[in-house]
């Protein structure tokens, strides 16, 4: 990490290798688990360059598994927990929100299908139907 941390000091004014150290270290920080870390680099590496193909789309993915987390969290509960459900989901449906937004953005870069499906399900999930016809 140290390491990583230097790197980034030492070419604070080329914004090439400035921001894929910092998507780098979103990767690592990922990786060990360490949730906070890896957010703040990717916004890191989104603020260093907004059109970053690969921090948007590993930013969104990020999103997307918290969002899942939370629908886990809702579906646990017990029957009659109706109002903390429905807390739960609209708490998922505002990651889903945000997580699109970026990966709209990382397919307008580089449109795939796997994305465009992804696109799709997020906004079937969200019931936006002016989206679901953008992605069908």
């Amino acid at each position: 990490v140290r390491v990583l941390d230097e790197a980034i000091l030492a070419f604070q004014n080329d914004k090439e290798m400035l921001k894929a150290l910092y998507f780098n270290s979103g990767v690592i920080f990922g990786q060990m688990g360490d949730k906070a870390k890896s957010k703040e680099y990717y916004l890191k590496a989104l603020e260093t360059d907004p059109k970053y193909y690969g921090a948007l789309n590993n930013f969104a993915g990020f999103l997307l598994e918290e969002a899942n987390e939370i629908i886990k969290q809702a579906n646990n509960l017990p029957l009659n927990k109706v109002k903390e459900f429905d807390e739960l989901k609209a708490k998922a449906n505002e990651k889903y929100k945000e997580a699109a937004s970026y990966l709209e953005r990382a397919y307008e870069i580089q449109p795939n299908a796997k994305m465009k499906t992804t696109l799709l399900g997020i906004f079937t999930r969200l019931q936006d139907e002016e989206k679901m016809a953008k992605y069908k």
